[in-house]
């Protein structure tokens, strides 16, 4: 995988995975930081969710539980009081503590995946300051100086959702490393996957499952899966998921919720929710 070579070789690499969500980012990141361990490298997941809400209220509590979260999970105490000066500043404080502290703790290169990094994007006062500080450390293993080779040792995958218009000025101040833009499912992908579901389809009803679904990751795999467990046919399943809550209706409740939000939006989807026939969409 041309993305896990670049991790491996490249010091102090960055990848950034990112699509809507439900489109398999997590999975991919798993597999990157599986890999990773293979090569002898520390690997440490960092779920964003995991904050409560108070450690968005300011730069310095989202720093704090940053540092401490990855401390802990690689074993090390808590040591914010030897290196956090208010003189300085948090990022100036975190990255002291990465530099001195944890990635000097670890002998091996620290592959450190954050998941569900877009939870920052609802707090714009600190997102671009925490960002432009992942970017700084990124950039710290290009310098040259006799801290480099430190910073050569991290190696972060960064995973977050586009659904928030917020992402795109991310998109701007973040354009570093390698971006993987994740694609919806291709018609042989579809037919592949449902291969492994002992779905021995042909091209025709591929794409009758695919006019109703597209080729979003969650909702094909979400179909399969219920043809499969349910034992039901293709043709069985197809009006089934078009009249009946229980297959996708958590995943139109979401959407129904998000464009509530936005008023043009919400009168398209409540359009496609009541029309018989499908509407023509733009992707989010």
């Amino acid at each position: 995988m041309f993305e896990t070579e670049v991790l491996y070789c490249e010091p102090g690499a960055l990848i950034r995975i990112y699509a809507p969500r439900q489109m398999g980012k997590t999975s991919l990141m798993a597999r990157i930081l599986e890999q990773a361990r293979w090569q002898g490298n520390t690997t440490v997941t960092l779920n964003f969710k995991l904050a409560n809400r108070e450690v968005f209220t300011s730069l310095d509590k989202l720093l704090k539980w940053f540092c401490v979260s990855v401390g802990k999970s690689l074993g090390l105490s808590n040591q914010l009081a030897d290196y956090w000066d208010e003189i300085l500043g948090s990022k100036s404080n975190s990255t002291d503590y990465f530099e001195n502290y944890l990635l000097a703790e670890i002998d091996s290169s620290l592959v450190l995946g954050l998941d569900e990094v877009d939870m920052v994007f609802q707090y714009p006062e600190i997102a671009s300051d925490f960002f432009s500080l992942l970017r700084t450390w990124h950039e710290k293993a290009k310098y040259g100086d006799r801290r480099s080779y430190i910073w050569q040792k991290l190696k972060l995958v960064v995973v977050y959702a586009t659904e928030d218009d917020a992402w795109l000025n991310l998109h701007e101040s973040f354009n570093v490393g390698l971006p993987i833009a994740l694609p919806e499912f291709t018609q042989e992908q579809v037919q592949d996957l449902a291969r492994c579901y002992g779905l021995n389809w042909d091209a025709d009803q591929v794409a009758q499952l695919m006019s109703l679904v597209g080729g979003y990751p969650y909702l094909v795999r979400t179909a399969l899966h219920h043809i499969y467990y349910q034992d039901f046919t293709l043709e069985q399943f197809l009006p089934k998921s078009a009249t009946q809550g229980r297959v996708y209706g958590e995943y139109v409740g979401r959407q129904f919720l998000k464009r509530q939000q936005n008023r043009e939006l919400y009168t398209a989807f409540a359009q496609e929710t009541s029309s018989p026939i499908p509407l023509e969409l733009d992707c989010l």
